[in-house]
């Protein structure tokens, strides 16, 4: 077959595969798949680099995607993940629940170790800030790596190259936003020392472009680098009171003296910059909320998931929302085949003034319902502990609403009518 010819087919896949995954749940239904269904790959080496003693260290990640043949889609999106822990602690299996749910939606994930460590000092902001920098610039060229690495073998994994995003919790969402939007002269505001982003780690000379990420309390040392020439979409969790990573602006770690460490712009800063300049921006705000409050990480996947389908079909909207608002899109939309695990009714529907959760589960365990307005903003949440739960909603406008009930494994939807 000539190469034009094979490279008209393979776009032309493409496209189809975008027409039909945007009709449907796929990719933002993180029950899409059963947990059966997804494969675990643990230790792959993506590289090897010295870390800040010296010493050459495997650079290793894990891989969750759907099974090969159980998933028939040719080419998947694909998502990198970074752990925190101040670039000085940490692994990747810090985010394998997050992993295992945006597998579950249809995504291939790698969750990546990184070369860790800098003279921090013998108490709090002692430390060396350039050492600090230079960790902040290894951690980039790893997940520089991981990405190359992945391109490289993108026909074992069923990549799709062009759908590449990336995102961390921390230190690692800071390496995640410095990786998608700086160059190499700007990268080198950091290190001057280390050499090329392009090149450390191993020998896959690849270029990308990431089309989202995911940002969990990170930010960056110049919003200045965050140009309209690099438009890539963020959806960022931070609490308002962090003080580690500030959501505003501030010194990293908090540390004015007796050593004042680098600026950093948090993620409203970053959410101002970018919206401002017509890049798609949405940030929830966990009000009075430390370093990283957002637990719920089938939360933070529901929306990321949400928010990555949104990138890739053209319906990315720019929002800020405060709290756990649980995303409205095909995730809690779709109420057939997906969300009829846990076995209960609810009724009267339609009702003016309260509803009664029926559980039918022959031994009952505690499950967790939540309300959601049709906009996805949570209106009353608890637990279920008896057969029968009643739950008052005469407060509520009339209209439609969600009925989320949830365990450690899965979820159900129903829709409620309130008159």
């Amino acid at each position: 077959m000539k190469p034009i010819l094979q490279i008209g087919l393979f776009l032309y896949s493409i496209i189809l595969n975008a027409q039909s995954f945007c009709g449907s749940s796929q990719y933002s239904d993180i029950n899409y798949f059963n947990a059966e269904d997804i494969t675990i790959i643990s230790n792959i080496e993506y590289g090897r680099a010295d870390d800040y003693l010296g010493r050459s260290v495997a650079l290793q990640a894990d891989v969750y995607m759907p099974t090969v043949g159980v998933d028939t889609t040719s080419h998947r999106p694909f998502v990198l993940l970074l752990h925190g822990g101040g670039f000085q602690n940490g692994g990747k299996g810090a985010f394998s629940t997050t992993a295992q749910y945006l597998a579950k939606a249809g995504y291939v994930v790698a969750s990546i170790n990184y070369r860790l460590g800098w003279d921090s000092g013998t108490s709090p902001c002692t430390g060396s800030l350039q050492s600090l920098q230079d960790a902040e610039y290894r951690a980039m060229q790893d997940a520089h790596a991981a990405v190359r690495y992945f391109i490289e073998y993108y026909s074992t994994y069923k990549i799709d190259t062009t759908l590449i995003f990336i995102g961390g919790s921390s230190a690692g969402s800071t390496t995640a936003l410095q990786l998608a939007y700086y160059n190499q002269d700007e990268a080198m505001s950091l290190s001057k020392s280390l050499g090329s982003l392009y090149t450390s780690g191993n020998p896959f000379n690849h270029t990308f472009t990431v089309k989202g990420i995911l940002n969990e309390c990170g930010g960056v040392t110049d919003t200045a680098f965050l140009k309209a020439d690099t438009p890539i979409p963020i959806i960022a969790f931070h609490g308002s009171h962090d003080k580690i990573v500030p959501i505003d602006t501030g010194r990293i770690l908090n540390c004015y003296k007796p050593n004042m460490y680098h600026f950093i712009a948090g993620s409203s800063a970053i959410h101002q910059t970018i919206a401002t300049q017509g890049i798609c921006s949405e940030l929830n705000i966990y009000v009075k909320g430390r370093h990283c409050p957002y637990t719920n990480d089938s939360l933070v996947a529901m929306r990321a998931a949400c928010f990555f389908k949104s990138i890739m079909c053209n319906t990315c909207i720019t929002k800020v929302q405060e709290g756990e608002v649980w995303p409205s899109c095909n995730t809690i939309s779709n109420t057939s085949n997906q969300y009829n695990n846990l076995n209960f009714t609810v009724f009267p529907n339609p009702t003016a003034d309260k509803i009664v959760i029926q559980s039918h589960q022959p031994k009952l365990k505690p499950l967790t319902f939540k309300i959601l307005s049709i906009s996805g903003k949570l209106i009353t949440t608890g637990t279920i502990t008896n057969s029968e739960t009643e739950v008052d909603i005469s407060d509520c406008d009339s209209g439609l609403y969600y009925l989320i009930t949830m365990n450690a494994h899965t979820l159900e939807a129903k829709k409620i009518i309130k008159l």
